[in-house]
């Protein structure tokens, strides 16, 4: 019976944007186990898909743990994003309480300092929030990589597209952009549009321009990208709340920290506190919250 009870106290969290999802077991309070797989992101996938990318995460895991909850972070886990990752995931580990969440909690969370503060998230996607650390208090609209995500890796990737296939890129980075991606130019659209990971296409475009941030037209393209950020998302949310603290999450926000650092510091904000992988926080929360309650 006791031992029914320890092995039954797993907690299986995940943090999942549309490129990568990271994965960690809790057993009490002790984190035992942790891996990365693919990408999920309800609004940007099939059903098949994700299913596909989940059983290939948890195949192994499902079995070897007996669990007690799972907590969800996700990309597009919000309304009927969150039912469908639910649906899917109870599928792979039935009769376990399920709690989705989106990934912008997930790094409200990551954070957590009890003060109210400006956390955004910076991966392939954007996203930004007024948080307490526990919970969104305000939130801005989060329109997706078509709409959207000025501030992540799909729109500096737009950005770049747009400029490649409009020719107004010198020659020099042009053939550059050729060389390391293997572009092809006359197909590249096409097949941009038939494919079920645009978002991912976009952010490993930007991948080319943040390894050339040094050069003036790849910066300038970041800086467009952050200024669009704060006027669309964060300066509104701004303007309702006064702040204490201001955090970037991701692998993007990461990669322009100076940028960000430059660009508040300009504005007078808060100095940025940058976090490129959330999980180490949430699992943190948790464990924290296992000791309180």
């Amino acid at each position: 019976m006791l031992g029914f009870f320890y092995i039954a106290c797993m907690i299986l969290l995940a943090d999942a944007g549309s490129t990568k999802t990271e994965w960690a077991v809790l057993e009490n309070t002790t984190m035992i186990d942790r891996w990365e797989s693919p990408g999920l992101n309800p609004l940007t996938m099939s059903g098949s898909a994700i299913s596909s990318t989940l059983h290939e995460a948890l195949h192994i895991v499902r079995m070897r743990y007996a669990w007690k909850s799972i907590y969800f972070y996700g990309a597009g886990c919000r309304d009927q994003g969150q039912l469908i990752m639910k649906d899917l995931i109870s599928q792979i580990i039935p009769s376990v309480e399920i709690h989705i969440h989106s990934d912008l909690l997930g790094a409200c969370r990551a954070v957590e300092n009890g003060l109210p503060s400006l956390v955004s998230i910076m991966g392939t996607g954007s996203s930004c929030c007024i948080s307490d650390g526990n919970q969104i208090l305000d939130q801005s609209s989060s329109l997706g990589y078509i709409l959207g995500d000025e501030g992540g890796g799909a729109d500096i990737g737009r950005k770049f597209v747009k400029l490649f296939y409009s020719g107004k890129l010198d020659p020099d980075i042009s053939n550059a952009f050729i060389s390391a991606t293997g572009m092809d130019q006359q197909n590249w659209i096409p097949q941009f549009y038939k494919s079920e990971d645009k978002a991912n296409r976009l952010g490993m475009i930007a991948r080319f321009v943040l390894q050339n941030i040094d050069r003036s037209l790849c910066r300038n393209i970041i800086v467009q990208s952050v200024d669009d950020f704060f006027n669309f998302y964060a300066n509104p949310l701004l303007d309702r709340q006064r702040i204490e603290g201001l955090y970037f999450i991701g692998g993007i926000a990461f990669q322009i920290r100076k940028i960000l650092d430059e660009y508040c510091r300009e504005r007078k904000l808060p100095v940025p506190q940058i976090l490129r992988r959330p999980l180490e926080g949430i699992v943190r929360y948790h464990i924290l919250h296992s000791l309180t309650n």
